[in-house]
């Protein structure tokens, strides 16, 4: 386990200081030792949830169309559920497990902290220029009454302005800083330049497998994931 900046690595999972600080929210992002065989979705969902997240009630993900579909998930989620034309989930219920997948983009984590509100958001170059971020925020402030100014935001691990033309981390920070948000938090750690550590589409094409991105709210201190 190596700590930096704010960031915890193990060998199969990266935790993010500010997210463990919230006792409500479990959280990783899995590295490419988590599993490098493609498994497809509910696959890799269904290893993740017995691995890490075992009292989830349901593990639920967009079907990532580079977009700026937001979708509220309620209680009623299935086991394994992908929301068609998501590429943001919005969650105010426990045991509900948020799932995002990523090869090079950047995913958001958003935690409203008055209102116990969580989000993920996959924001890629056309997701970013679409402003899903901001779409996703303003939706959690419609439904819960979310002022960004509460918001504890995380951007993952993703490829960096040293590997490719368009700054996403620039980008999403600047979006971010326009609509408010209170704590921004961003990784910069380059999926293109660690191969030890994270897949990368750009890298690696069709032969690329994918990292996830979770995130659950829990009310059960004892599974709160401490590194």
């Amino acid at each position: 386990m190596t700590r930096r900046n704010g960031i915890i690595v193990q060998r199969e999972r990266i935790f993010f200081t500010p997210l463990q600080k919230i006792s409500w929210v479990q959280h990783c992002f899995t590295t490419r030792q988590f599993m490098e065989k493609d498994m497809g979705r509910i696959g890799m969902c269904g290893e993740l949830k017995r691995r890490y997240f075992p009292s989830a009630r349901a593990v639920v993900w967009g079907e990532q169309v580079h977009g700026r579909g937001v979708a509220t998930i309620d209680g009623a989620a299935e086991m394994f559920s992908e929301i068609p034309r998501a590429d943001a989930l919005v969650c105010a219920k426990t045991g509900i497990c948020l799932v995002a997948f990523a090869a090079d983009c950047p995913i958001v984590y958003i935690a409203d902290v008055e209102k116990k509100v969580i989000a993920l958001v996959h924001s890629g170059r056309e997701g970013s220029e679409k402003r899903v971020v901001t779409a996703c925020v303003e939706k959690m402030a419609r439904e819960f009454g979310t002022a960004p100014a509460d918001c504890v935001v995380v951007i993952s691990p993703s490829i960096g302005p040293c590997s490719y033309p368009v700054d996403l981390w620039r980008s999403i920070e600047e979006e971010c800083c326009a609509v408010g948000i209170g704590s921004l938090m961003n990784a910069k750690m380059c999926t293109a330049c660690q191969p030890d550590l994270f897949f990368s589409y750009r890298r690696e094409r069709d032969r690329c497998g994918r990292m996830l991105a979770a995130m659950m709210i829990t009310t059960a201190e004892n599974l709160k994931m401490k590194a």
